[in-house]
């Protein structure tokens, strides 16, 4: 393939701009150093989850009736706002009203990027394909994460409030960016009416094999997130440092970065299914495994963040390859939504589990239930059963040109 066309790097802007990672390492100290409690840093994480999960549908149906850029240029703007809001606030509900406000700017882009891109693509004029330029654009993204994270942990010696200030400088460069983006649709493109939403969500999601598909990304969602909770308190019960938990994490988005830009030669030399056969379940048996050896935790940490970094351009692309252009940011939102629904149990239950279990018993537990259940889903809902497309386009032969499928912390 050759050089990327101006639509590529258009794209490739845009992503490294949503991308900053500034605040990524002091995330809860900034909460803790406003007075929160651990009950209270709970509760407005349970905020940002829940708006989420109470946003994603409604701003995906927004992004097909305004436009996809439009929809990109309205959430990076709260992103924005919202990120420099963080500075003067200072209590639960100041923190809680803008999680909410973050959250529902993040659902505004989430599905409508995708959606954009994909349309966006038959009208490029190069020969890229969608996984080729989403697994480069995580790529791209996941190193710009990890290098600001890395600058964002000396901003906050000075001042931790300089972290916020970067970000949103750097949040704010996107919108320049999508100005420059070709619309999503024409006037005269068919749209969705808001009763004509669900009927087309129905047809999309009540496909067995998509549906199926969903949940197993949701469940592999949920899971990651769970584990997530306990990176930092574990690390630092073996031994690791607050500088290395910065090194730490800056190799959780190369490795990350990495595992999506291999996205396209997973899905052509090893294939989709494959990889979603056996990759959950071989994180599942590593997970458990930390209870019994608790050296293996820092390597299952790397290895369920690197494997979702993975994920989700394969999964993008899986099932951009099987919904129609017609309501498909309101498609691909839904299935964030779901993905979110299983994500709050994880997030939410992850302390009280630990205080009964302990942290790697925990780890161990949301293992199991990771193998157990994706053996379920893969054994009942054949999310990868040739039947699934709706012609040779679908099929999971990589040759045929089968498909592949916000706070950074």
């Amino acid at each position: 393939m050759g050089r990327p066309s101006t639509f590529a790097l258009r794209y490739y802007a845009y992503r490294v701009t949503s991308a900053a990672g500034f605040t990524a390492p002091i995330w809860y100290l900034y909460l803790y150093a406003n007075g929160l409690s651990y009950f209270e840093v709970a509760v407005v994480n349970a905020v940002w989850w829940s708006g989420l999960l109470l946003f994603e549908l409604p701003t995906g149906y927004v992004g097909d009736r305004i436009g996809r850029r439009e929809s990109l240029l309205l959430g990076t703007g709260t992103v924005t706002v919202a990120t420099l809001a963080m500075i003067p606030a200072s209590t639960l509900p100041a923190f809680a009203v803008v999680f909410a406000v973050w959250a529902a700017g993040q659902t505004f882009r989430s599905g409508a990027d995708d959606a954009w891109l994909y349309d966006g693509l038959d009208k490029d004029d190069s020969d890229a394909t969608f996984l080729h330029l989403r697994s480069r654009g995580t790529a791209l993204a996941l190193v710009t994460t990890g290098a600001t994270a890395l600058v964002g942990g000396w901003l906050a010696e000075a001042n931790i409030e300089y972290t916020f200030l970067a970000a949103a400088i750097v949040s704010a460069l996107g919108l320049p960016i999508l100005w420059t983006f070709p619309a999503s649709r024409d006037p005269d493109d068919e749209t969705l009416g808001t009763f004509e939403a669900l009927p087309v969500l129905r047809e999309e999601l009540g496909r067995p094999g998509v549906r199926s598909f969903v949940l197993l990304i949701g469940l592999f969602t949920g899971v990651h997130w769970g584990v997530n909770f306990f990176v930092q308190p574990v690390s630092v019960d073996l031994g690791v440092s607050r500088t290395g938990l910065g090194v730490l994490y800056a190799g959780f988005t190369g490795l990350g970065a990495l595992g999506s830009y291999r996205a396209e030669w997973i899905a052509e030399r090893i294939g989709i299914d494959t990889w979603f056969r056996a990759i959950p379940v071989g994180l599942a048996a590593l997970l458990v495994a930390v209870a019994f050896l608790p050296a293996l935790a820092i390597p299952a940490f790397v290895a369920i963040r690197t494997a979702k970094s993975t994920a989700t351009p394969l999964a993008a692309d899986w099932l951009n390859d099987r919904i129609g252009s017609v309501g498909r940011a309101t498609v691909l939102s839904a299935q964030g939504m779901v993905a979110t629904a299983l994500t709050v149990p994880f997030e939410l239950g992850a302390g009280s589990v630990a205080e009964l279990l302990g942290p790697l018993s925990t780890v161990a537990l949301f293992g199991a239930v990771l193998g157990s259940l994706t053996v379920g889903i893969l054994a009942l809902g054949r999310p990868f059963a040739r039947s699934v497309g709706t012609d040779s386009s679908c099929s999971e032969n990589p040759a045929d040109g089968g498909g592949i499928a916000g706070r950074s912390g």
